[in-house]
């Protein structure tokens, strides 16, 4: 679930080191980097073409395993989680604005962190 009250549940991690994706203190993910596969689709989170200019797109795509398919989790002082692309680690996943976080059909894109409430998610089991 996003801090911003929208819901992925169709979302699996895959540890990149791989680690086990449940973290020992109990919590449903622990940090790391982490491949993001659509449940439903079978494509991967990515950084359309590897950009890192503010604004850019998060789409679903097939298997490649490069960096901008590659996600660090983080969970960051106030317990949500930041999830940043490898290839561009300044940057975050970002719903637009707090509105837009909590509005249907918002396109998910990355921007510089600034650990803004649309850049934070909680992680939980779906199932």
């Amino acid at each position: 679930m996003l801090a911003a009250a929208a819901c992925i549940t169709s979302l699996s991690f895959t540890a990149i080191t791989g680690l086990s994706a449940k973290a020992e203190d109990g919590r449903n993910i622990a940090d790391g980097v982490y491949y993001i596969r659509n449940l439903n689709s079978g494509k991967y989170m990515d950084i359309n073409w590897a950009r890192t200019a503010d604004g850019t797109e998060v789409i679903q795509y097939g298997f490649h395993g490069d960096l901008n398919q590659q996600f660090k989790v983080t969970r960051e002082s106030d317990g949500y989680y930041s999830i940043k692309p490898m290839h561009c680690q300044s940057s975050a996943l970002d719903l637009r604005s707090v509105s837009g976080a909590n509005s249907n059909g918002t396109d998910a894109q990355i921007r510089t962190f600034r650990n803004y409430t649309e850049q934070k998610f909680t992680i939980t089991n779906a199932v």
